[in-house]
């Protein structure tokens, strides 16, 4: 009898025990489920949800991806869909349409803008204004895509964003982090860089030399293309248990060394050879990006953008706050002028957003508060000032009344 007993207690056990996992598994995959259906946790960029690997030029957004984006504070919750050829955009077809002037736009997170809603972003303002001033009709096209370099920009126009036979391409050019990520070597130190996309070196005569990019990461594992799994490993502390590889240089363990964010670098009074190795390739990348611009028949215009850090004293502290010293002394316009100085003498006609930035900043907040990114009044303020750029340089076809002094 106690064997009988002792055989159904353990049936019990296992039948209690596969239930239990059974019922793990099922719960599992219901939150699984609802987590796909109503977009309860943003995909993180390791996941890649709203990017994907492409050789040509990097990455770009997956065609057709459509999803929720939030942030960890509550700032913003919005929807994103992308277009059938990978932009945060409306539909446009390669063809233009007859009697209309394009615009491109290539950019990084700021022209990509997924903090806001699509009609609240620059592209979609820009286009609104420029179809309110001109006579002929105005297709403004985003292609901007986060952590576009200048070599991303270059290389997406090159293979992918001639095909719309734009009349003007405006590039938006980040002042910081913009001159890290176009130059290998000093990208390589940050820790968030993707260093599988093709790079560009400077030869002795100061041309360009591409170089292709490094090997990818191995894939994640199975567990971690599941929501619940990169749930788990992202805000549970799986980090822990299964940590990350190490990635570019960490800050020194003593506070009292001097360190800043590796894009504050270009506010320096002074530069390293690798950050002023950075600019002149970031220099010669925009030559050849105007030059084959110009040889598809088009016009070529630079727009200047700034993070927060160069309006905001909190900001600027928060990223000084390991560099007392820097704090003090170092140039929040520094980057702008060295860009504006060489576009001048390059003759690239360019709208520097610094000013209008620093006048409008005490009016509301024009980035959100935790996220570097423009709020909606932040992509008004540029979308309004690169418009009457446009209009008064006569980079687009515009009535006479929009170009009388005001």
């Amino acid at each position: 009898m106690a064997d009988r007993s002792s055989l159904r207690n353990w049936h019990a056990a296992a039948l209690g025990g596969a239930l239990m996992v059974g019922g793990c598994l099922i719960g599992a995959g219901l939150i699984e489920a609802g987590f796909h259906v109503y977009h309860w946790v943003r995909p993180t960029n390791e996941r890649g949800f709203f990017w994907e690997p492409h050789p040509p030029f990097g990455w770009r957004h997956p065609p057709g991806r459509s999803g929720t984006w939030y942030d960890d504070h509550g700032e913003f919750k919005t929807s994103v869909r992308i277009n059938s050829k990978g932009l945060r955009d409306v539909e446009h077809a390669y063809a233009k349409p007859k009697g209309v002037f394009r615009i491109l736009i290539l950019g990084d997170s700021y022209m990509e803008a997924l903090q806001v809603e699509l009609e609240e972003t620059f592209g979609r303002i820009l286009d609104q204004e420029l179809n309110q001033r001109c006579h002929t009709r105005i297709e403004v096209i985003n292609s901007g895509v986060a952590s576009f370099g200048t070599d991303n920009e270059l290389l997406y126009f090159q293979n992918e964003g001639y095909r719309y036979g734009a009349d003007l391409v405006l590039l938006s050019f980040t002042t910081a982090n913009d001159i890290r990520e176009s130059y290998a070597p000093f990208n390589r130190k940050s820790p968030r860089a993707n260093l599988t996309k093709p790079s560009f070196a400077l030869r002795d005569d100061g041309t360009l030399e591409k170089r292709p990019g490094e090997p990818p990461p191995p894939p994640l594992p199975w567990w971690r293309r599941l929501y619940v799994g990169e749930y788990v490993y992202e805000r549970l502390g799986g980090r822990a248990f299964v940590p990350a590889p190490p990635r570019g240089v960490p800050p020194p363990t003593d506070p009292n060394v001097p360190w800043v964010p590796w894009d504050m670098l270009v506010y320096a009074p002074e530069y390293s050879t690798e950050v002023d190795t950075a600019w002149r390739v970031n220099q010669a990348l925009l030559r050849k990006l105007r030059q084959e611009v110009e040889a598809k028949g088009a016009l070529f215009a630079v727009m200047l953008v700034n993070g927060p850090w160069a309006h905001y004293d909190v900001d600027w502290r928060r990223m000084m706050a390991r560099n007392p010293i820097g704090l003090r002394t170092w140039d929040q316009r520094r980057p702008n002028r060295i860009l504006t100085e060489f576009l001048e003498k390059e003759q690239i006609q360019s709208v520097d957003l610094f000013d209008v930035f620093e006048e409008a900043k005490d009016n509301g907040r024009l980035f959100f508060r935790f996220d570097p990114h423009w709020t909606p009044a932040g992509n008004r303020l540029a979308a309004n000032t690169a418009a009457d750029f446009l209009v008064h340089q006569g980079l687009v076809p515009v009535t006479a009344a929009a170009t009388a002094p005001n």
